[in-house]
């Protein structure tokens, strides 16, 4: 697949992807596209492409966080690239609800079922995160079960749903 159909299929699933790992939009669409820009330069030795994107965004998003987090002024941003509007990224409602519940899940458990949602085995999961392929099993289930039990919790979904109401204010 040539780099420019690649980046079209897949920008938008990462975007969601990162912001469900707790990402801002802001945030993510700059550690896409640094992840991006790294897989160009780097193409023709990239042999599995979205695994490869969604390791390198993950950094990239990481390591925003840890300057943010330390203190350390971010990059200037230029306004040479058009940047989306994030409100423009439609998802639906349901997706939106699995998106507010994956962030409250733990890191890891949030990251595997985010990839598993992106179509990846644990198999290629352990080696997105540098996990063995047990642990993200183990991640796996523990994330299915911890949202089965946010699902099932009365009060829940009536927070969800004020939660989302004010997001979007």
């Amino acid at each position: 697949m040539e780099f420019a159909a690649f980046y079209k299929q897949e920008l938008r699933p990462v975007l969601i992807f990162l912001y469900s790992q707790g990402a801002t939009w802001d945030d993510a669409w700059d550690a896409a596209q640094d992840a991006f820009t790294d897989a160009l330069k780097s193409w023709e030795e990239i042999h599995t492409p979205r695994s490869w994107v969604r390791t390198a965004a993950m950094r990239a998003a990481a390591r925003r966080d840890k300057r943010r987090s330390t203190d350390v002024a971010c990059a200037v941003r230029g306004d040479w690239l058009p940047r989306p509007i994030f409100t423009d990224l439609v998802v639906s409602t349901e997706a939106a609800l699995v998106m507010r519940m994956l962030r409250r899940l733990p890191s890891r458990q949030g990251q595997v079922i985010a990839l598993t949602t992106d179509g990846f085995k644990p198999r290629e999961i352990a080696s997105i995160l540098g996990i063995s392929s047990a642990a993200a099993r183990t991640n796996l289930r523990l994330a299915r079960r911890a949202l089965v039990v946010m699902l099932e919790q009365p009060d829940a979904r009536v927070k969800r749903e004020e939660e989302a109401s004010h997001e979007g204010k």
